[in-house]
This record gives C-alpha cells, sequence and structure tokens, in this order.
C-alpha cells in the first residue's frame, strides 16, 4: 500500500518518504465502495482548526444516537435493561472523550462534550427512578385488591 501525504504549503511540512509518521488527528473515513474512488484507509489531520470541526462532527454523530436511543425508551414499554445499555454506552462515550480527544481538544470544549453526555446520563437516571416508582406504585394497587 502507498502513502501519499496532501499539503497546500510544502515549506511548513517535512517529511522522510520512508517514514510518514505524521502528528495529528487520525481517522478512518466512511467512503463507500466506488470504483471511481480511490481507497484511502487512514487520513491525518495537523490543521488544528480542522481538527476540531472533525471531532466535534464525529462527537454530534454519536450523541444524536445516543439521544435518539434515550428518545426510543419510551414510557409504555420502558425496559431497565434497555436504559442500563443505555448508560453503559454514555459511559463508553465520556471515557473516549477524556481519553481520545484530550490532546486534541481544548479544556472548554471537552467540558461542554462532557456536560451533554452527563445530561443525557441524568435524563435517564431520571426516567429509571420514575419507572422503578410507577411500577411499585402498581404492584401495590395490585396488593390491595
Amino acid at each position: 500500500m502507498s502513502k501519499y501525504v496532501l499539503v497546500t504549503d510544502f515549506k511548513k511540512l517535512k517529511y522522510n518518504e520512508k517514514n510518514l509518521n505524521i502528528d495529528g488527528y487520525t481517522f478512518k473515513p466512511k467512503i463507500k465502495d466506488n470504483n471511481n474512488f480511490i481507497k484511502v484507509d487512514s487520513i491525518t489531520v495537523t490543521d488544528q482548526k480542522l481538527k476540531k470541526k472533525i471531532i466535534l462532527k464525529e462527537f454530534k454523530i454519536v450523541y444524536r444516537k445516543l439521544f435518539k436511543k434515550i428518545i426510543e425508551l419510551s414510557d409504555d414499554d420502558f425496559d431497565n435493561s434497555d436504559a442500563a445499555l443505555a448508560l453503559t454506552e454514555a459511559d463508553k462515550i465520556k471515557r473516549q472523550i477524556e481519553v481520545k480527544y484530550k490532546c486534541e481538544l481544548d479544556k472548554k470544549t471537552l467540558e461542554i462534550m462532557q456536560k451533554k453526555i452527563d445530561l443525557l446520563k441524568k435524563s435517564l437516571h431520571d426516567k429509571i427512578i420514575n419507572n422503578t416508582i410507577l411500577k411499585n406504585m402498581e404492584e401495590n394497587k395490585g396488593m390491595r385488591k
């Protein structure tokens, strides 16, 4: 497999053709198989502004999926095991933010991302508590009859 370096200003970047280890944020692009495109295994971004945009876009996608999963846990067929899975996923995302993006993003952006996840976790905890209270009330009504 060949490695290519795309640069806008060759004066800024110096590299050795034998060893193309470039510091930056590396990700695997999601490109559908198409014979018209070159196959790209990974992309490394060195520009700080571009790195931040890409990371925030990735976070937005993951956040929306988790948000959708929590919303889909309707009150009618709410199951604590599904909620526990969503909580586990939220914890995983939070750890990923702490570990993977710590070097790439500023402290303020990291805190905002973590607060968003914490809000989702809090709403999920509230849903679990409300569901447990409702089930206990229903059980108590059944015992009184």
